[in-house]
């Protein structure tokens, strides 16, 4: 009713010849908050309530282009036109601000630098907008070189306000004791299902794969190995679908990322892909969903994109972490090459029983191991086209019809019992390690803009747990 009061009074005024009302910033908010699409005309780019907000201070966000329910843009992510840039020559495409065809560098959204001084345009888009597929400033085609990276305008400022966020998150729950308590726990990933020890074993790669100190030869390393539910409070395990299977390897050599260690850390989860297109876009829906159900639900009928990623992963039903698939959704650097890692259950590998409870995942786990061993196929998906298979671009599933994955480990996890005195020991020390993609051998580099900031992020979750150093050891292998 509101809205239709504003959109008359506008009316009024615009056919009374008298001055046009300027909307103060909460008239246009509330304006903008029952937009469901630009065909609406108080929706329109063109709108009073739109070009109000597209002046920038009305989320105070301190910086960069903000939308109406306060989240940063800096001209990256978007939800309407006017988001983007603040003029006529910027379009919202599938959330990303663009140029539009025929204005000035029409493949790429930061006008002609990036093709004068040589980028690959193509890294900041899902399609290129420029008439077949060429930079206009020069004539290049938009083609990235494999594993090419694309750095952002105001990445290291937005990658520390990503930190202060997760720390705050992190604080928030403990003491809110969201969790049940004061302790400080990941932001993500804070309820194991359970924390075990296992075997890697790399087996013979094609030469492009059989690289770093990892996968250069076949060899065995012991690994930590961690199965996880996604959600920001530990919980049911049925609250939420996303799993995580983090191996932690121990014994690795040569020189990490992160400094001294003889650790190498994978992690993956059952998705293969973000429903995301970068670390932005996963701030802003991490914070709503922090802010609870009513945030969660008004952002994502906002970013109907992201919804629909977010309802395929909301259909999956979980039976077990064992039977489960997981990927690695963002791209990494393999030697000279970039791929994507995954894990498959081994052929052979039981279905999942029937158990219930908020915990059945970890009592079907607890049952399997009992009974034998647990194992999961490791492989490494090339990058063979740098369009369809982004680096930059979260989103992105990696086609295995173009690029078959390739195996190149097998994780192994014995007979263990859980919930004994030994392996409760083991399981504590476990979880009190951080996993984290950056501590890696350089050959394995991380790459994109999630990745990217996953660096601070990660750094800022560990620091605030105090999380225990590297490990150069597993006790008892």
């Amino acid at each position: 009713m509101r809205t239709h009061l504003l959109l008359v009074s506008v009316l009024v005024s615009a056919c009374s010849g008298g001055p046009e009302e300027v909307l103060t910033c909460d008239e246009a908010l509330e304006t903008l908050s029952s937009c469901t699409s630009t065909d609406q005309a108080e929706c329109a780019d063109d709108s009073s309530a739109a070009q109000r907000v597209a002046q920038g201070d009305c989320s105070g966000s301190g910086g960069g282009k903000s939308d109406w329910f306060g989240n940063r843009v800096w001209g990256e992510s978007c939800t309407w036109n006017w988001q983007c840039q603040g003029d006529s020559r910027h379009s919202c495409n599938q959330g990303t601000c663009y140029l539009r065809a025929g204005e000035g560098n029409a493949c790429d959204r930061r006008d002609d630098r990036d093709c004068s001084e040589g980028l690959k345009c193509a890294d900041d888009l899902a399609v290129p907008t420029a008439p077949a597929g060429v930079c206009q400033a020069t004539r290049a085609p938009v083609r990235p070189a494999l594993y090419a990276e694309t750095l952002r305008p105001n990445e290291l400022q937005e990658f520390q306000e990503h930190a202060f966020d997760i720390m705050a998150i992190q604080m928030r729950n403990a003491m809110q004791k969201k969790n049940g308590d004061e302790q400080v726990r990941r932001t993500f990933h804070a309820k194991r299902h359970a924390c075990v020890v296992g075997d890697f074993q790399v087996v013979a790669a094609p030469a492009d794969l059989a690289t770093g100190p990892v996968f250069k030869q076949p060899t065995t390393f012991p690994a930590y190995v961690r199965f996880s539910n996604g959600t920001l409070v530990m919980g049911p395990d049925d609250s939420g679908k996303i799993q995580g299977l983090a191996v932690k390897l121990v014994g690795v050599p040569g020189p990490k990322l992160l400094g001294p260690a003889v650790t190498q850390d994978f992690l993956m989860v059952n998705l293969e892909a973000n429903a995301v297109a970068n670390a932005n876009e996963f701030l802003e829906l991490t914070k709503a969903q922090d802010r609870g159900t009513a945030a969660t639900v008004h952002y994502l009928l906002t970013h109907p994109r992201v919804a629909l990623r977010v309802a395929k992963v909301a259909t999956k039903n979980i039976k077990s972490v064992r039977t489960e698939s997981y990927w690695a959704a963002n791209a990494y650097k393999h030697g000279a090459i970039a791929v994507k890692y995954s894990a498959a259950p081994c052929a052979g590998t039981p279905a999942a029983g029937a158990v219930t409870g908020d915990s059945y995942l970890r009592a079907e786990l607890k049952a399997q191991l009992a009974a034998g061993t647990v194992c999961f196929d490791f492989f490494a998906q090339r990058q063979l086209d740098s369009v369809a298979q982004s680096v930059e671009d979260g989103t992105s599933v990696w086609s295995p019809t173009l690029s078959p994955p390739v195996k190149v480990a097998r994780l192994t996890i014995p007979r263990t019992a859980l919930d004994t005195a030994a392996v409760n020991a083991t399981e504590e020390t476990c979880n009190t390690l951080s996993f984290d993609p950056w501590n890696s051998a350089p050959e394995y580099r991380p790459l994109g803009h999630m990745n990217r900031s996953r660096k601070f992020a990660y750094e800022a979750s560990k620091n605030m747990r105090h999380a225990a150093p590297e490990p150069t050891a597993i006790p008892g292998r």
